[in-house]
């Protein structure tokens, strides 16, 4: 029985080791776009960032980053885009946890469907629109990267 237990101790260890390297590997999100980048990995990096966001809105600047140049043009600078942030989609800011439920990818284009439980435990559904970025578009920083256009929360039922 003593052997048994050391087993179980040694086997769950050396899982817990393979888990924490496997997650760690994928769950270090991005700051900044990067051509490397899936669109499912910017919409979790945007996330991550807006989770945990601080009173510096260090969080809000991450999910900035990420927006497109067309996106940025419209809701920029950062500080209209964290004013805008904090009073239409105050949910995103600092969310409990956050679900990618459905992507869809064609050729330059994506959709990823989310479903966001806020900090008060309350669930939204969001579809975040993104655009495989030209070097034409991004003044040639960032050629091949998915930036986000567009954020929507979208009522129960509605899919993409």
């Amino acid at each position: 029985m003593f052997v048994n237990r050391r087993l179980i101790f040694a086997v769950s260890v050396f899982l817990v080791g393979v888990s924490a390297s496997i997650g760690g590997a994928f769950a270090q999100p991005a700051s900044e776009p990067g051509a490397g980048l899936s669109p499912v990995d910017v919409v979790r990096s945007q996330l991550r960032g807006l989770q945990s966001n601080d009173e510096n809105n260090g969080g809000i600047a991450i999910a900035f980053n990420f927006a497109s140049p067309g996106n940025r043009q419209m809701t920029g600078p950062l500080s209209r885009f964290a004013a805008m942030l904090s009073q239409a989609y105050p949910e995103l800011l600092n969310h409990r946890s956050a679900r990618i439920l459905k992507q869809q990818v064609e050729a330059d284009e994506a959709t990823i469907a989310v479903l966001i439980e806020s900090k008060d435990r309350a669930f939204y559904n969001y579809v975040f629109r993104l655009t495989r970025q030209t070097a034409a578009q991004t003044n040639d920083l960032c050629a091949g990267c998915w930036m986000t256009d567009g954020v929507f929360r979208e009522s129960a039922g509605q899919s993409i």
